[in-house]
């Protein structure tokens, strides 16, 4: 299969062990992107190379969690990633930025289904 130029790889969840720090979790479109995104929060508090931090961490794919799913989003297809008590995080499928949603602005795939179609 392969894919158009603005076609992206789909969103999957990995987790990001460091050596003596423990682990997270991270939605992203490959390993590589997941341990980057984690290099990133990493560095905002210890002061790492990344190559230190590639040396002192290991990445694998993990079952996504219940609330991962697609969704209606603002109007717009999306991977809903994260579902805390104050607000959703998703991605769009053409993009790797993380976006915030309110509860209000989620619809149903199927409603998503449905207007994708045109129907």
């Amino acid at each position: 299969m392969t894919r158009s130029p603005r076609e992206l790889r789909p969103i999957r969840t990995y987790e990001v062990r460091i050596d003596g720090y423990g682990e997270a979790t991270y939605s992203a479109r490959s390993p590589s992107k997941a341990r980057a995104r984690a290099w990133r929060d990493f560095t905002s508090v210890w002061e790492w190379s990344f190559h230190e931090f590639l040396c002192r961490s290991s990445v694998r794919r993990v079952p996504d969690p219940p609330y991962f799913r697609r969704a209606l989003i603002a109007g717009k297809l999306g991977t809903i990633i994260y579902s805390p008590h104050n607000g959703i995080r998703f991605m769009r499928d053409n993009s790797d930025e993380i976006f915030s949603a309110h509860e209000s602005e989620i619809k149903p795939l199927e409603s998503a289904t449905v207007l994708e179609s045109g129907e």
